[in-house]
């Protein structure tokens, strides 16, 4: 979190640094850009993380701001700590589970009150 928190301070300073001429031209830019067909696939396949990386010469304030907007942390310790109570809830004992009864199981073990 705090690296994408840095990453958007960074990107601000970069952004606020240059000249407002600056900025509104390659918002003009972006505005009149010609999307073609393989571009808006790319955006569906990969997203559009992707195509600000290909197109950071053309966008480079819009760039920057999309790296520390898009950019996401793989996994927090709160979804990690959740994935491994949830495995030790399933057993070779408790492998016939209903769905339901596994995700109240979990949000029991999860949302107890530890004294």
């Amino acid at each position: 979190m705090k690296k994408q928190e840095g990453l958007l301070l960074q990107s601000q300073d970069k952004i606020f640094s240059n000249d407002k001429c600056l900025i509104s031209q390659e918002i003009k830019a972006y505005q009149s850009f010609v999307w073609s067909s393989s571009d808006n696939e790319m955006i569906k396949k990969h997203g559009p993380l992707l195509f600000y990386k290909e197109n950071h010469k053309r966008f480079p304030l819009l760039s920057t701001m999309a790296k520390a907007i898009f950019c996401m942390l793989p996994a927090s310790l709160a979804s990690e700590r959740l994935f491994r109570g949830t495995g030790r809830i399933i057993t070779t004992d408790r492998n016939l589970l209903a769905p339901e009864n596994l995700e109240h199981l979990t949000q029991i073990k999860n949302n107890r009150i530890n004294k």
